[in-house]
């Protein structure tokens, strides 16, 4: 049996084949919601809608969603009969079954559009395929994802246990043992997760199941939480050449910019657009759950995947598509900020991601502060990336200078008593100080604004994941998976190695799926992506060469990274030492590599190669 999904084809085909004839009865069946008919010539038709109660969370019942799917199955001899339960096959050595599905759910519009007919796009969808096969449709769909997948390899050393299955293999790591090739595998199993769960023909971007979620009523409601869940999920997608992944989240966005500004408007009086910690396929973008839901600086946070794409791109024409979004939110927080006791221009209400501190001269806690440091870093990414934008565009003089102006009278990222990155405006006690969230770490990982070059930040920002570790901090897998990345940005392979383990050991379920718990998918990209910043770092100018290499991967080969600037790199190195890279630039330009020690100032035209050895 062999059951592959076609991007191409947008169906899922089941291929069967025998070495005698055999028969088979062949159903289609879902718990509620749904009719199936069984037709002549092997048709399956499910017709569905969704009819819900009442729910607070969910809002009205009633009915929802329109839906179907459709199967034709096509036999090599036999004999095909249609029963009113299944279609029942004899005397058979061959079953394809192609099988599609659609709903009425439209993202312009935020919302399904009745005029739209599930089962009529079910039906073009195998129609235009019907005279390819079952050969050509592999093909095809073998080309296609090939293409994508393979710009990458990764090799820790030779795999000796090949052979074992993947269970036991993590079985092994979870008693104390190195598996490097187990790393290579789940490296890939990252990128494979991301590009089945966002790239055309998908609609919508990963949730926090990705796509595979087995619940009519899931953990979270298959949510997007904006509060660091979804960003993570797309940190992988351009250092590890997955960029067809990225237009997914993008065109969810757009569409989230016209709800996000009605939410601008009603909740702050302020012009552009913004969301809070969590929305949904229907552009939810006002607050929820109370008050951990008081985070309007969601909307500003979620811009950088998108600009992330240009930045590894250089693509001026998507640049452009999406300056209005960064624009749209730059203008929120302008008219947002207002003046703080200190004389500093602050976000208010504002809120450090689902933490609190203790009230100072009370034994109360409390989330709500003003210019909690997360937003003040984000602000300052947001407006970066808008300067350069518009600059790179030539457009918005006047618009550019309101920034750079606004940037100057923001607080400074404070250092507290105990030597660590201040989470909040003042040196607050924490309620929790081994809590899940690290947000006043953003300007570490993903941002770059926490550096080499910024040492008394750099240090205090290890004490504070060294503060957080000592009182229990890590103990879900995406908090794992970002403290792999915080220590991969400071140089220190081996912490970043440990947490990798400890991620395999305490966040991870047999099928490699990330657990919270339960099963939710952000850990599995955040770790992906921190273990290509273990091998590959990039800024807007500079990129460093295996920055972080644990000294448990001595030997490895990594191809098809990618870099700030459109660069595409190839490592080898052995016992520990690089031993060449190429550097090959897509775009052409001026870039520093460093390596260790030593650095290479390079100048290259398109498609040229320089060659480290």
């Amino acid at each position: 049996q062999e059951v592959f999904a076609s991007a191409p084809a947008d169906m899922i085909v089941y291929h069967i084949t025998a070495t005698k004839p055999f028969n088979a009865d062949i159903q289609l069946s879902r718990e509620k919601d749904a009719q199936v008919f069984y037709e002549k010539n092997g048709i399956i038709r499910m017709d569905g809608q969704i009819v819900d109660e009442d729910d607070p969370l969910m809002g009205p019942g009633g009915n929802h969603m329109r839906f179907a799917a459709l199967c034709r199955i096509v036999t090599d001899g036999g004999v095909m009969k249609n029963s009113p339960k299944s279609i029942d096959l004899d005397n058979v050595r061959e079953i394809t079954i192609y099988m599609t599905a659609a709903t009425d759910y439209v993202l312009e519009k935020l919302n399904t559009d009745p005029s739209l007919d599930p089962m009529k796009i079910c039906e073009n969808i195998l129609e235009r395929h019907a005279g390819a096969g079952y050969r050509k449709i592999k093909e095809d769909h073998l080309h296609e994802y090939s293409g994508i997948f393979g710009r990458v390899e990764l090799q820790l050393g030779r795999d000796t246990l090949a052979n074992l299955p993947t269970n036991e293999r993590l079985m092994r790591v979870r008693d104390g043992a190195v598996d490097n090739a187990l790393a290579a595998l789940y490296f890939q199993y990252g990128r494979y997760l991301l590009m089945s769960a966002s790239r055309k023909p998908g609609r919508l971007p990963a949730n926090l199941q990705g796509i595979w979620n087995d619940k009519f009523k899931a953990p979270w409601n298959a949510d997007f939480h904006t509060n660091i869940n979804l960003q993570m999920n797309y940190w992988p997608a351009e250092v590890c050449n997955l960029p067809e992944c990225t237009p997914v989240l993008t065109e969810f966005m757009k569409a989230l910019t016209t709800p996000g500004s009605v939410t601008a408007e009603k909740m702050y009086a302020t012009r552009g657009w913004t969301l809070h910690h969590l929305t949904d396929p229907y552009g939810r973008t006002g607050v929820a759950d109370g008050v951990w839901g008081v985070t309007p600086m969601n909307g500003p946070w979620m811009t950088f995947p998108l600009y992330r794409h240009y930045e590894f791109t250089r693509d001026k024409n998507y640049l452009k598509s999406i300056y209005p979004v960064l624009k749209g939110s730059a203008e929120f927080v302008l008219g947002f900020l207002v003046r703080s006791p200190e004389g500093w221009l602050v976000t208010n209400p504002s809120h450090s991601p689902e933490n609190s501190f203790i009230i100072p001269g009370t034994d109360k806690k409390s989330m709500l502060c003003y210019g909690a440091t997360i937003d003040i870093q984000i602000i300052n990414g947001l407006f970066d990336n808008c300067i350069e934008a518009a600059e790179t565009l030539g457009e918005d003089q006047p618009f550019v200078d309101s920034l750079k102006a606004v940037k100057k009278q923001l607080p400074p990222v404070r250092i507290g008593a105990d030597g660590t990155i201040m989470e909040w405006i003042h040196d607050y006690e924490e309620a929790e100080p081994g809590h899940r969230h690290m947000s006043h770490l953003l300007g570490l990982y993903p941002l770059t604004q926490i550096a080499p070059d910024t040492p008394e930040l750099w240090e205090a920002a290890r004490k504070t994941i060294e503060k957080r570790l000592s009182h229990g901090g890590g103990h879900t897998g995406w908090s794992r998976a970002w403290i792999i990345n915080f220590f991969a940005r400071l140089h220190d392979g081996e912490m970043a190695f440990e947490h990798l383990q400890q991620l395999f050991s305490k966040s991870t379920l047999m099928n490699l799926f990330d657990t919270h718990p339960p099963f939710q998918i952000d850990g599995n990209f955040g770790a992906t992506a921190g273990i290509a910043e273990l091998l590959l770092q990039s800024t807007g100018k500079v990129i460093y060469l295996l920055p972080a290499l644990p000294a448990a991967w001595p030997d490895g080969i990594v191809s098809g990274l990618k870099a700030r600037g459109n660069y595409e790199i190839s490592m080898d190195w052995k016992n520990g030492t690089l031993t060449r890279a190429v550097i090959t630039s897509e775009t052409g330009g001026d870039v520093v590599v460093k390596y260790g020690d030593k650095t290479y100032e390079v100048a290259v035209r398109p498609g040229e190669k320089f060659t480290i050895k």
